[in-house]
């Protein structure tokens, strides 16, 4: 009878239950439990289960580049990071208010590592991420151009909770990158939260846009609801110091 509420349980995708279930027949402790005390224990088993597996699924798929929290993120009063700032962004009330986050700072400053932390908070909140550098986005465009699946590529990103466009700027954007770069931002718009990191100042960004035009309306949906966070320049690169501690005998 017990082998098959087990089979039962399986067959209706309840791994969690079935674990919880397994682990009571050897407890002697469930003998103590009331009906309702043993449902209530295996229904939650069963629910955080399915919450911890969603997560992994939503880390995974983000892509992200380092898997890292927001409390491993140096606020060193020499980096110019609010600490304060950072404890608000990890409540996560921006995703929810569809509002972007601006970092800026040198190369090697630690941006896609802060952009990477805070994405991960939004995937053990529950919410989807998509992390894709300014280069690939525009690569996998082209790709999605040649097998005619431009519009499932792009839902892909609309869908997402969190976009991350990592190292914007690096290059300058040619008129069909801008109109592709419109098209996302404005079909998140009041929809969907955008990251941007980029080692070029906020108020030099025009100009890495070819068409002037589209580039007033990306940075208006971008910059006018956005926490903007703005690293210090460090003597040495964050990159180089973290191979340096890799080093032995270091």
């Amino acid at each position: 009878m017990i082998e098959q509420t087990i089979i039962r349980m399986k067959s209706l995708r309840l791994p969690g239950m079935v674990t919880a279930y397994e682990g009571l027949r050897n407890d002697k402790q469930q003998i103590k439990m009331t009906n309702d005390e043993m449902l209530t224990y295996l229904v939650d088993r069963e629910y955080e289960d399915r919450k911890d597996r969603k997560i992994k699924r939503l880390i995974k798929k983000a892509g992200f580049k380092v898997t890292a929290g927001i409390g491993e993120i140096d606020t060193s009063p020499s980096r110019g990071i609010n600490r304060q700032l950072l404890m608000r962004l990890a409540e996560l009330t921006w995703v929810k208010k569809s509002e972007n986050i601006l970092i800026t700072g040198a190369t090697g400053s630690g941006k896609t590592f802060i952009t990477n932390a805070i994405g991960y908070a939004a995937c053990i909140g529950g919410f989807s991420v998509s992390y894709l550098a300014v280069c690939k986005l525009l690569r996998k465009n082209k790709e999605a151009e040649v097998d005619q699946s431009v519009s499932r590529f792009l839902k892909s990103i609309e869908r997402s909770d969190v976009l991350i466009l990592d190292d914007f700027g690096l290059n300058p954007l040619n008129k069909s990158s801008c109109r592709l770069l419109f098209e996302i931002i404005d079909d998140r718009y009041g929809k969907g939260s955008t990251m941007v990191s980029s080692q070029i100042p906020i108020k030099l960004w025009p100009k890495v846009f070819e068409d002037k035009t589209l580039a007033d309306a990306i940075l208006d949906r971008l910059i006018h609801n956005a926490y903007k966070i703005e690293l210090a320049k460090e003597k040495e690169s964050r990159r180089k110091q973290k191979e340096v501690e890799k080093k032995p005998g270091v």
